[in-house]
């Protein structure tokens, strides 16, 4: 138990202070994201970059992120950078689509 609580607050120290809310119990984290349908898009943001995340069904504004128990240090530092980045490129996308009066936000992606 020990390595999952200080993985999870790993991810609790590399994760704060980015553009959504980071809802935590130990490794089993939810981000909620700024806009209903953005956790679809981070669903296959992640994917494209090697990361399995699903969003919530209940809320598809919130993405369900659970990082393997068995990682070591450096293979969770570049998660967490990876999941920065693609939900910092989210963010912007969201904002850019609010401020041009598209208040829709993200579009889920579409299945092939």
């Amino acid at each position: 138990m020990e390595r999952v609580e200080a993985l999870g607050e790993r991810f609790a120290a590399g994760l704060g202070g980015a553009p959504f809310e980071l809802r935590r119990r130990r490794l089993f984290m939810g981000l909620k994201l700024p806009a209903e349908g953005a956790g679809m898009v981070a669903t296959k943001m992640l994917y494209d970059r090697g990361i399995f995340a699903l969003y919530a069904n209940n809320d598809t504004s919130v993405l369900q992120f659970l990082p393997p128990l068995m990682i070591s240090d450096d293979q969770a530092d570049t998660i967490i950078k990876t999941v920065r980045e693609e939900l910092a490129r989210l963010h912007a996308t969201v904002e850019e689509a609010i401020r041009s009066g598209d208040e829709r936000g993200p579009r889920a992606p579409r299945l092939r």
